[in-house]
């Protein structure tokens, strides 16, 4: 269960750093298999982000991205952005319910599901 409550302070600067491009170190796509409402969900996660005005070092920024499908399968399209969250703030964004946060995050992730036959699972299952 993903906590709630973020901090106006703590959305103003996730915002900015997906406006400025999600700077991170790195990008890794993950199976999320334990999505019930959406089954052929995967986790986007930015290793290392540098994110503006953090309090402190940030470990990763995570999105769902729901694909259509009853199942994790590759080559599906998107249905819907879940939540977005970060390792060292509490709570959670929802990217499908803010309009200026979905067409920002939606041309960084893929437009149809991963091939999961490589990819290492993330969360309960």
């Amino acid at each position: 269960m993903l906590p709630v409550g973020m901090s106006p302070m703590d959305k103003i600067r996730l915002k900015a750093w997906i406006t400025n491009g999600c700077m991170a170190a790195s990008v890794e796509i993950l199976q999320r298999p334990s999505a019930v409402s959406y089954p052929n969900t995967f986790v986007i996660m930015w290793k290392n982000p540098i994110v503006p005005n953090a309090k402190g070092p940030i470990a990763h920024i995570c999105l769902d991205v729901h694909y259509e499908g009853g199942a994790i399968e590759a080559g599906k399209a998107i249905q819907a952005l879940g939540g977005l969250w970060a390792q060292g703030i509490n709570g959670a964004m929802k990217p499908e319910q803010d309009l200026t946060l979905k067409p920002l995050l939606i041309g960084k992730v893929p437009a149809v599901s991963p091939d999961p036959t490589t990819l290492a699972k993330f969360g309960g299952y």
